[in-house]
């Protein structure tokens, strides 16, 4: 039986832990990136002074495994949050431990989980351009909040045949916000494999913003839940 080809879209040094999986799964993975990971504008030193001051924080906030990436090191003295099972994975790869995790992995979720925690200091490092419903929420329960950029990601528009490659997927799965963005910014809705499949509640909100509809969301929302979501409508 010939594989079914299912488009990912996520930045190519991120996109071989996700391609393995769905492999392993018995896909075939059409990689065409739409977006990069880039160093913050100022390179870093403002997210460097931060963590050399690691023990003025009581936490670190992390919204994404790319954030968790950027960091050279993880201070040893602040607390770890996540704000999903992706991002908290992406902790403890670097041998550490998560002691906040959002039962909901979206800002209002992880400032939910913050509500029953004494306002202390709390270190976020962000996407340049993140939203402010994390930071916004977090000060409104009284916490001093110190946003630093640790990255950007900006769009990447692939070649002509890498667009050709991807029609025909049966399925696109999305991993980001930024992700669903690049893709519609070079490709329409008719270009867009039928099944979506939705990392999680903030990348399917997106998906439906800019008019196309999710077939599944994963469950948990991890890489090894987004391969289970794509059998699920594929594979039944």
């Amino acid at each position: 039986m010939t594989a079914q080809r299912v488009l990912v879209v996520r930045a190519a040094h991120q996109s071989d832990r996700l391609s393995r999986r769905l492999t392993a799964a018995g896909f075939e993975p059409v990689v065409v990136p739409v977006i990069a990971m880039q160093q913050p504008d100022d390179g870093g030193a403002a997210l460097r002074a931060a963590l050399h001051q690691g023990s003025a924080y009581e936490w670190i906030v992390f919204t994404s495994s790319n954030a968790v990436a950027a960091l050279e090191h993880i201070p040893e003295g602040p607390l770890l949050a996540a704000v999903g099972p992706g991002t908290a994975q992406a902790i403890t790869d670097r041998g550490r431990q998560v002691d906040l995790m959002a039962e909901i992995s979206t800002a209002d979720g992880l400032v939910a989980s913050f509500a029953s925690i004494s306002p202390c200091r709390v270190l976020l490092p962000l996407a340049a351009g993140a939203r402010p419903a994390l930071s916004d929420g977090l000060r409104a329960l009284g916490f001093s909040v110190t946003s630093v950029q640790a990255y950007r990601t900006v769009p990447r528009v692939p070649a002509s045949d890498e667009l050709d490659a991807s029609r025909g997927c049966a399925a696109v799965l999305f991993t980001s916000s930024s992700s669903v963005l690049s893709w519609r910014a070079v490709a329409s809705v008719a270009d867009t494999p039928k099944l979506v499949v939705s990392i999680g509640p903030q990348t399917s909100a997106t998906v439906r913003s800019v008019g196309l509809a999710v077939a599944v969301e994963a469950n948990p929302h991890t890489l090894d839940g987004l391969v289970e979501a794509t059998r699920s409508v594929l594979m039944p």
